[in-house]
C-alpha cells in the first residue's frame, strides 16, 4: 500500500518483487468506540479518485493506526521463509465494529504461498510474541481507543501478486495468470478443480486489460497487474465488506435475541398487561434501530459508484459484496426484522385491546357506583329534608336520634349496605376479569412460533 503523490492518468501496474498477502479480521470490542482516526487519504494513495474518497470520507472507514514490524517479529505455526515486510492496520468503519488487517510481503512462488496463506487466514501466528487479538488491542490503545478487541471468524484475504513473478505473466504476450493457479490461491489448497462448480467471480472491468487480473472469492481474492491506487481501493472495499458482514451478523444475532425476549414476554402469565405493553414497545423500538443499522451499515454500501465513480473499483466492490453473500444475507435479515416487528405489533395491539376493554369496564363500574350513590342520595335528601320541614307529622318533642325513627334509619342503612355489597362484588368480578384478560391467548403468533420450534 502506498501514500505517494497521485500517479499519472495511465500509471503502470504496481511493481514489487514479493507477493503481498493482506488478511483482514473483524474485531469486536468490549466498550463503545468513538469513531476517531485518520482519513484514508492520509495513509493510502487513490490516484485520480482521491477527491472522491475525500468527499465520501464520512461514510468510509477511518484509520485508527498503522505499524511496520521487523520481519523476525512474525512467527507462523509452520515456518515460512521469504518474508520481507510486515505491517498491520486498524480501521474504524462507520458501523460493524473494527477491522484489523495484517499485510505480509513474501518472496515465494505463487503456489508456495498457499501454506502461509492458510496460516494467516486462520490466525495461526504470533506477532511480537503476542496473539493477533492482543496485537490488535495494543494498536487500538496506541490510537487512543481504550478497549480489548476480540478477533472473530469473519475474515477476508487479498493476495496481490508481484508483477515480475515468472508465474504471473508471459512477458511476450502479456497473458493473465492461469485460472488453475488462481483457484488454488482462492481455495488455499494445491488441488485441481472443476471450473463449472467454482464460486470464483471475475468482475469485468478489473479484468478488461491484458495482464490485469481480479478474481474474487467469498474468503480470498487474487489481484494482479493493477495500479497501486487501484489495489488500495480494493483494499478499502475489502475493509468495508468485512465490516458490513460483521454488522449483518450482529444484527441477525440481536434479532434472535429479540425473538427470545418476545417469547418470554408473551408467555409470562405473571406479567401485568401494562408491563407487557411497555416491554413490547421497547422491543419494537429495538427492531426499528436494527433496521436502521441494516440500511446504513450494509445496504448503503452495495453500490460504491454513488461515492467513487470508477469502473474498476465499482465492479470489484460489487463482485466482492456478492461473493461474500451480503446482498442475499441482507434481504433475508431484513425480512426477519420486518416479520418480527409485525408480530410484535400484533401482540402489542392485542394487549392494548385488553387494556382498553379493562378501562371501559372500569369506567362502567365507576358510572354504576356514582349512579347507585345518586339513587340513594335522592331519597336520603327527601327524608332529611322532610325532617327539617315544619310539618304536622314531625313531632318537635322528639330528637333526630330518637329510637322512634330507628326503623327508618335501619331501612336506609340496609339500602346502603346492599348497594355497597353489590358494588364490592362487581369490583371483585371485574378485577378477576382483568387478571384473566391480561394473559395472551395461547393461539398468538409468537406461541405458534414456539410450538413449531425444537
Amino acid at each position: 500500500m502506498i501514500s505517494d503523490n497521485e500517479p499519472p492518468t495511465f500509471a503502470p501496474p504496481a511493481k514489487r518483487e514479493a507477493h503481498r498477502i493482506t488478511t483482514l479480521f473483524a474485531a469486536d470490542h468490549a466498550e463503545g468506540v468513538a469513531r476517531t482516526g485518520g482519513a484514508l487519504t492520509e495513509f493510502l494513495g487513490f490516484g485520480s479518485a482521491r477527491r472522491y474518497y475525500e468527499a465520501a470520507q464520512p461514510q468510509l472507514p477511518l484509520v485508527l493506526g498503522r505499524r511496520d514490524w521487523p520481519v523476525e517479529a512474525l512467527e507462523l505455526h509452520r515456518a515460512c521463509s521469504g518474508v520481507t515486510a510486515v505491517r498491520d492496520w486498524l480501521f474504524a468503519p462507520r458501523l460493524g465494529g473494527l477491522v484489523w488487517a495484517l499485510t505480509v510481503d513474501i518472496e515465494l512462488g505463487l503456489i508456495d504461498l498457499i501454506g502461509a496463506q492458510d496460516q494467516l487466514f486462520k490466525g495461526q501466528l504470533m506477532l511480537g510474541g503476542d496473539e493477533p487479538s492482543a496485537v490488535a488491542s495494543a494498536l487500538a490503545r496506541a490510537g487512543g481507543v481504550v478497549t480489548e478487541l476480540a478477533l472473530r471468524a469473519d475474515a477476508h484475504q487479498l493476495v496481490f501478486a508481484g508483477s515480475s513473478a515468472k508465474e504471473l505473466f508471459d512477458g511476450a504476450r502479456g497473458e493473465a495468470i492461469d485460472a488453475d493457479v488462481v483457484q488454488r490461491l482462492v481455495y488455499r489448497a494445491d488441488l485441481p478443480y472443476r471450473a463449472t462448480y467454482s464460486a470464483i467471480k471475475y468482475p469485468g472491468e478489473p479484468n478488461r486489460r491484458h495482464g490485469a487480473l481480479a478474481a474474487v472469492g467469498p474468503y480470498v481474492s487474487v489481484i494482479a497487474g493493477q495500479q497501486d491506487y487501484v489495489e488500495n481501493a480494493f483494499f478499502v472495499s475489502a475493509v468495508q465488506a468485512l465490516a458490513s458482514l460483521r454488522a449483518l451478523r450482529t444484527i441477525r444475532d440481536r434479532a434472535f435475541e429479540a425473538l427470545d425476549e418476545v417469547r418470554t414476554v408473551t408467555n409470562d402469565e405473571q406479567l401485568r398487561a401494562v408491563d407487557r405493553r411497555r416491554r413490547l414497545g421497547a422491543l419494537s423500538a429495538e427492531l426499528g434501530s436494527l433496521q436502521l443499522e441494516l440500511s446504513f451499515g450494509v445496504e448503503a454500501y452495495f453500490d460504491l459508484g454513488l461515492m467513487v465513480p470508477s469502473l474498476r473499483m465499482v465492479d470489484f466492490h460489487a463482485a466482492l459484496f456478492e461473493a461474500m453473500g451480503l446482498r442475499d444475507g441482507c434481504a433475508v435479515t431484513g425480512g426477519m426484522l420486518s416479520r418480527l416487528d409485525s408480530a410484535i405489533t400484533a401482540e402489542r395491539d392485542s394487549v392494548q385491546a385488553i387494556l382498553a376493554a379493562r378501562d371501559d369496564r372500569r369506567r362502567t363500574r365507576y358510572a354504576v357506583a356514582v349512579g347507585a350513590l345518586s339513587v340513594l342520595a335522592i331519597p336520603l335528601g327527601i327524608i332529611f329534608g322532610f325532617f327539617g320541614a315544619s310539618a304536622k307529622e314531625i313531632d318537635p318533642r322528639r330528637s333526630f336520634f330518637d329510637p322512634y325513627y330507628l326503623p327508618l334509619y335501619l331501612s336506609i342503612a340496609a339500602g346502603l349496605l346492599i348497594a355497597a355489597m353489590a358494588l364490592g362484588v362487581a369490583t371483585i368480578a371485574e378485577r378477576r376479569k382483568d387478571l384473566e384478560s391480561s394473559e395472551i391467548p395461547s393461539e398468538s403468533s409468537l406461541t405458534r412460533v414456539r410450538a413449531s420450534g425444537p
